[in-house]
């Protein structure tokens, strides 16, 4: 049986062969290595124990960065801890919800695993005055 010529898509097909493959290994180029280390981060965190602190919120930050596209802005939030057992300073990823309830100089207990914020449980006024 004779070979069907197809006029130019006979040189096309192997064109956007390599057009599409060399795409899909730039996004893999691109993508995998963020992709690499957040898993390597989430495995981290959850290997590592859950902890409650005694802490006192010292600083927040926030950072926005802009979207591709249309897509508007994303919002990153940080709160800075210092724990009372030894000074140390932690800065945690929180959620837009916890950054805006949280206040520079409240005191409570902070609740981590790894990097991962859980939970900050404020003290009252009246049970700092105490201590």
């Amino acid at each position: 049986m004779p070979s069907a010529d197809f006029g130019w898509w006979n040189y096309a097909v192997p064109g956007l062969t390599i057009v599409i493959t060399a795409g899909i290994g730039f996004l893999l180029f691109r993508l995998l290595p963020g992709l690499t280390r957040s898993f390597l981060v989430w495995r981290r965190n959850n290997a590592a124990e859950r902890l409650t602190l005694q802490a006192l919120v010292v600083a927040k930050r926030s950072r926005t960065a802009a979207a591709a596209g249309e897509g508007g802005a994303r919002t990153a939030y940080y709160i800075t801890f210092e724990l009372t057992a030894n000074g140390e300073k932690l800065e945690l990823p929180v959620a837009g919800s916890e950054y805006g309830l949280l206040v520079a100089g409240d005191h409570g207990q902070l609740i981590c695993q790894g990097t991962r914020f859980h939970d900050f449980v404020r003290r009252t006024r009246s049970a700092v005055r105490t201590l």
